[in-house]
């Protein structure tokens, strides 16, 4: 951590407005693919991404779909990503940086009133853990030690994969509890296929390195209607994606022609009562759904994938691989996140997690030889939990 924070450094500490002090930091090391958002931010949902996940053009908590996945060992204190957040009371500004694989990425400070930072409660966050984080703990390599010989080993014989992340100061970002000079945790909430309670280990630790803490418990990686606390069932909330009526066809490559769609991820925000929702739903990513076209007979046409990457510059670049249909999410901005499906008729998307929240789009595309009038888009679910389902007829 304190190598990853040095390479930060650099660039903050001659950044204007300053002087920047840390007062949040957070590590993921995933042994698969992962994304942060699938085990929730402030407020028990991912109404943080809305405002965040545009904020920033690239790799961070609220876009982190393409975290690097870790190969070393859960003892050594390294990670494949790191995050930091340093505060400014001179300008009352926040610094968001990241070091990726060693890669450090600095972004321009935002002030309080941001709508990321308002809405993650940086706003009160940032001034108040500034004392909390500083003096800096020991370095991770250290905590990395004691964690794992009280929980992390046990854990990873017997879940795997797991995700291994360490964290000081600003709770929400990260959802857990720690001690007060940070800590490790063990989870597999964001992994692919992980999903409903899991498995998760905590270890909250003093400045010096010590043990404070450890809890040994579950996690649940889904929104939940009722956490199964004193003799309540769990019950799990069900998933809407909401789709809109399709507006004007576009073009795609290849001679293939498309709809766009808005989304709104909604789940019941009360027990047995689906008419209260809230909205961009804790912890839904791609691999959770699919998708399907149906036409009016009730029959399910034939998708392909395509041969387009996450960097083409627009939809009239993207060529078909096949006869079939195919999707591509778009973020809010129109900014390319993924494609399904990964192989024709497969039931998986090109990059499995993909947080799924209000305001992306969905372009179904299809060969331009189809008339699809009347036909559904319907979305289904990957997995008994979570419940997922949504339609809308083209």
């Amino acid at each position: 951590m304190y190598q990853a924070l040095g390479r930060v450094n650099a660039t903050v500490r001659n950044t204007s407005g300053g002087p920047w002090i840390l007062f949040s930091y957070i590590g993921f090391a995933p042994e698969g693919p992962f994304s942060p958002a699938a085990y929730g931010f402030e407020g028990g949902d991912n109404a943080t991404l809305r405002d965040c996940q545009s904020q920033f053009n690239g790799l961070t908590v609220w876009n982190g779909s393409y975290i690097p996945i870790f190969n070393g060992s859960f003892a050594s204190g390294n990670a494949t990503f790191w995050q930091f957040e340093f505060f400014s009371n001179r300008s009352q500004e926040v610094i968001v940086a990241t070091d990726v694989l060693g890669v450090p990425t600095v972004y321009a400070p935002l002030p309080l009133s941001n709508a990321c930072i308002r809405q993650s409660n940086m706003e009160y966050a940032a001034p108040t853990y500034v004392s909390w984080v500083n003096p800096l703990p020991v370095d991770t390599s250290i905590q990395a030690l004691a964690a794992y010989d009280y929980v992390g080993e046990a854990y990873s014989a017997r879940h795997s994969p797991l995700m291994e992340m360490f964290a000081d100061g600003w709770p929400p970002l990260t959802n857990i509890n720690h001690g007060e000079g940070g800590g490790a945790s063990y989870l597999r909430c964001g992994l692919v296929g992980a999903a409903g309670m899991q498995a998760k280990g905590v270890v909250g630790e003093y400045n010096n390195g010590q043990v404070q803490d450890t809890f040994n418990g579950s996690l649940s990686c889904t929104a939940v209607a009722s956490g199964g606390y004193d003799g309540i069932p769990l019950v799990y909330t069900p998933y809407v994606v909401a789709l809109t009526i399709p507006g004007t066809a576009v073009s795609i490559g290849g001679g293939e022609t498309g709809f766009a769609f808005a989304t709104q991820t909604e789940f019941a925000a009360a027990p047995g009562n689906d008419t209260i929702v809230d909205h961009d739903g804790w912890g839904l990513t791609s691999w959770m759904t699919q998708l399907s076209v149906r036409n009016a007979g009730g029959q399910n046409l034939t998708s392909t994938p395509l041969t387009c990457q996450a960097w083409v510059p627009s939809l009239a670049d993207c060529a078909p691989n096949g006869s079939g249909w195919s999707a591509i999410l778009l973020s809010p901005a129109g900014a390319w996140m993924d494609t399904y499906p990964s192989l024709t008729n497969s039931t998986a998307w090109a990059i499995p997690n993909v947080p799924l929240i209000g305001g992306e789009q969905i372009v179904v595309s299809y060969p331009g030889t189809w008339n699809v009038s009347g036909d559904q888009l319907i979305v289904g679910a990957s997995s008994a939990v979570p419940a997922v389902s949504g339609s809308v007829t083209l």
